[in-house]
């Protein structure tokens, strides 16, 4: 049993010291995927910070969003996912909650962070297309310093 262990070790050490374990530079992989954890996205701001997420990623689950939620814990949020850059909007028709949501290009660079007010039918969109996005609670992008121009990767989905 004891080989096995250091078999496991060093692999684990591997998959910690490999190139695409981190995506600050841009030449790691956008997207991985693993059965075995939450989603997660990692914005590579001045510090990491994970955001845990749901994912949207069908046409039925990225128009319903978080809507009719009464609360969000402060670390978790939803990614919304396209086979293709967009230029689709958000709203907030029946979305209870304040939300802040970051729109990513297919390289994993924000394009835009845009605030948005429960329970209105604003249009918000980038200027440019993008792939993903992100929404979290109102306020979470600015108290983390995560600004447009930032890295992202997103794990597990």
């Amino acid at each position: 049993m004891r080989p096995f262990r250091s078999v496991c070790f060093f692999a684990a050490c591997l998959a910690i010291l490999s190139p695409a374990a981190g995506c600050a530079d841009g030449n790691g992989p956008l997207l991985t995927t693993s059965a075995q954890h939450q989603p997660q996205v990692i914005f590579h701001a001045s510090h990491d910070v994970s955001l845990n997420v749901e994912v949207a990623s069908t046409p039925a689950q990225r128009e319903t969003g978080l809507m009719n939620r009464t609360s969000l814990a402060p670390d978790d949020g939803m990614v919304f996912v396209w086979d293709g850059d967009v230029r689709e909007g958000f709203w907030m028709k029946n979305t209870l909650i304040p939300l802040s949501v970051a729109f990513i290009s297919g390289n994993g660079t924000i394009v835009d962070i845009e605030d948005m007010a429960p329970l209105t039918l604003t249009d918000h969109r980038p200027a440019v297309p993008y792939r993903y996005a992100v929404e979290a609670n109102q306020g979470f992008f600015s108290r983390n310093d995560i600004q447009v121009s930032c890295k992202v990767s997103i794990q597990n989905v």
